[in-house]
């Protein structure tokens, strides 16, 4: 008998990322004010969204610069809160969906292939016998 112990990924919504951004601001509530460091959720998250385009990890993120810049630091923090608190749930957000494609293409390549005869091939003569009209050529992967 297998039982599984994991739950499978689950995406998560633009809405629940800003949700688990605000309650980790909260935590660091009083440091931001007594340092004077206006933060709001959606600020956060688009920077966190911008390193993770970029590839970088939340130490990345805060070493980026020469010369530390305290919001800079703050939003690392927040970025690896944010990261754990995804993780602790077995989730993934928007970018991370990206991202983990791009890694998962990278590291094997075989799955390029794979996907290219799914959304390709099959879903091609999908489309064309559904509606003929939209047959455009297109290329995926290359």
């Amino acid at each position: 008998m297998c039982l599984w112990l994991v739950s499978p990924l689950v995406p998560n919504s633009k809405e629940l990322s800003k949700k688990i951004i605000s309650k980790i601001l909260k935590v660091y509530a009083d440091e931001l004010s007594s340092d004077s460091i206006p933060l709001k959720d959606t600020a956060v998250l688009s920077s966190i969204s911008k390193a993770k385009a970029k590839g970088l990890s939340p130490r990345q993120f805060g070493a980026a610069k020469p010369f530390p810049d305290p919001i800079q630091q703050m939003i690392a923090r927040i970025y690896a809160d944010y990261t754990a608190v995804l993780k602790e749930s077995n989730s993934l957000d928007f970018d991370d969906l990206l991202v983990f494609g791009v890694r998962l293409f990278t590291k094997y390549p075989g799955t390029v292939t794979w996907c290219r005869h799914i959304l390709v091939d099959e879903l091609w003569v999908y489309i064309c016998i559904l509606d003929p009209q939209d047959c455009v050529q297109f290329t995926i992967f290359g």
